[in-house]
């Protein structure tokens, strides 16, 4: 579990594991001052560069597709 995790020292406490999925894991939140619970989904690094990549590809390739008779995909 991430209790240490950086950006929520001091404002929430870091609870359960909600779901996991290929892009990242979601936990449960809880502010310290208060009783509001939220939902965080947490994405590696590594993990969030790779799916920028693949935005990237599919928008290039998808101007790159391009009807020349309309200008349109």
């Amino acid at each position: 579990m991430l209790q240490s995790f950086a950006p929520f020292n001091g404002k929430y406490v870091l609870g359960k594991v909600l779901g996991k999925g290929a892009f990242g894991t979601v936990y449960k939140l809880r502010e310290y001052n208060t009783t509001n619970e939220y939902a965080v989904k947490v994405i590696l690094k590594n993990i969030f560069y790779k799916i920028i990549q693949r935005s990237y590809k599919e928008i290039t390739s998808t101007q790159c597709n391009k009807n020349e008779y309309t200008g349109r995909p």
